[in-house]
């Protein structure tokens, strides 16, 4: 599965980056295959955009493993052994 979870696009609309998260056993391959078709993500994403916008951009995908690595930190967070807090004994009024 892959979603994209950010496009940052420049100003003049020539060149966006694509932050994409992979979430398969293998998500190097797929980034590496989607790299290869870049040329025809851009022809498509042309077609559809391209009555709308003077220039189509360049696009460029990076991993977002943002998501990976929430769960990898969710683990470290539960596995850790905190013992519980004392309990404050209530201060006594004069």
């Amino acid at each position: 599965m892959v979603t994209i979870t950010r496009v940052m696009v420049s100003p003049d609309l020539g060149f966006a980056k694509v932050y994409l998260s992979i979430l398969i056993t293998d998500p190097k391959s797929t980034y590496e295959l989607i790299n290869e078709h870049k040329k025809e993500i851009r022809h498509t994403l042309a077609k559809r955009i391209g009555k709308s916008v003077r220039i189509i951009p360049e696009v460029a995908f990076f991993l977002d493993d943002s998501a990976s690595y929430a769960q990898h930190m969710d683990k470290v967070l539960s596995d850790l052994n905190i013992p519980p807090a004392p309990e404050e004994e209530e201060e006594e009024k004069d």
